[in-house]
């Protein structure tokens, strides 16, 4: 499946940040990076407790990051990235976006992370594997936990899409993204032990397929996960503005 292109709207502190290092990134080599990388993650030392409940991962997959060269938002996730890999012991690590560079690509390399030239929603994930999604389209999340049922996500806190979307719309285009959001916001709430079957259909407008719920019917909360651990990342409120947009509403998951 094709991965459309989509750009997420930014705060003004980052938007004129990622406006300053687009100008200067052909000047700045790959070597340049990495100092800048290893500069923004010493600002992170306090916030290694966040993640230490995903400790059983041995893979992290990050998808949807940007173009580190090119975006100041991007290079500060990427830094997270890292401490994360570092942190976890974690050696196994891929990134996509469809928007990567052959200088980002050459970064990559230096840091030992794979480049994925396609996005697999159906890849097979035997490895306990961390996905790493800050500010992910919300298709593409909606589409990943229809398809991959991931575990241990680092991604947007679901819970403010309920407030952005009316309760009949968020269930009838992202039934998953409401199932989460549930469990988010009831602790409590454990999900029967049945199966649920999602019926797709096509949307023009998406190129992830959504799929199709009758509003008429009762919505079933039945999922492939029962429990879960939330923590949302307060990172921006420690750092700079520009580190806190380029985290805002970002948060853990971890599904059993």
């Amino acid at each position: 499946m094709e991965w459309e292109v989509q750009r997420s709207k930014r705060g003004k502190g980052v938007k004129g940040a990622a406006n300053r290092i687009r100008f200067q990134a052909a000047e700045k080599s790959v070597d340049d990076f990495l100092e800048i990388l290893e500069k923004f993650r010493r600002q992170l030392v306090g916030f290694k407790d966040n993640i230490i409940v995903l400790d059983s991962a041995k893979k992290l997959r990050c998808v949807g990051l940007g173009s580190p060269t090119n975006s100041t938002a991007a290079l500060y996730q990427l830094a997270f990235l890292l401490e994360i890999k570092d942190s976890l012991g974690i050696e196994l690590i891929s990134a996509f976006d469809p928007v990567f560079e052959p200088k980002d690509v050459d970064l990559f390399d230096k840091l030992s992370i794979e480049v994925e030239e396609t996005y697999e929603f159906d890849k097979d994930e035997n490895t306990p594997t961390i996905y790493y999604m800050p500010h992910l389209p919300v298709g593409i999340l909606e589409r990943t936990l229809e398809t991959v049922k991931p575990r241990m996500l680092l991604t947007n806190d679901v819970t403010l899409y309920t407030l952005k979307m009316k309760n009949a719309e968020m269930k009838e285009k992202y039934p998953n993204i409401t199932r989460l959001s549930n469990l988010v916001k009831d602790s409590s709430f454990v999900l029967p032990d049945d199966g649920f079957i999602i019926k797709k259909k096509k949307n023009s407008n998406f190129l992830p397929s959504l799929p199709s719920t009758d509003s008429s019917e009762p919505f079933d909360y039945s999922w492939y996960a029962e429990h879960l651990h939330f923590n949302r990342l307060l990172i921006g409120q420690d750092l700079s503005q520009e580190w806190g947009a380029a985290f805002s509403d970002l948060a853990i998951y971890k599904l059993t």
